[in-house]
């Protein structure tokens, strides 16, 4: 049992497979480029909904505007197809 903070575990990721830290492999490793912002969060940020009624000033931070001048999001969920049951 740890009781202390000087008795914290420490998992210490490396740089190559098996071991490297998840969000490496699923960028570095694996070159994956398909991540996004949830709608949620853009909608809350651009003061939308939630309890905040104007635009946070970080929103330029965790999205860009894309080619028609909307913030670029993906519905979570939207596009996955599970398999029949």
């Amino acid at each position: 049992m740890i009781s202390a903070n000087s008795e914290n575990a420490v998992l210490k990721y490396e740089a190559k497979s098996p071991n490297e830290a998840p969000l490496y492999r699923a960028t570095v490793t694996e070159n994956r480029r398909d991540f996004s912002v949830s709608h949620i969060l853009i909608d809350v940020l651009q003061g939308e909904v939630g309890p905040f009624t104007t635009a946070d000033p970080r929103l330029p931070v965790y999205a860009r505007v894309n080619n028609k001048g909307n913030t670029a999001v993906s519905l979570m969920g939207c596009c996955r197809q599970w398999p029949a049951s």
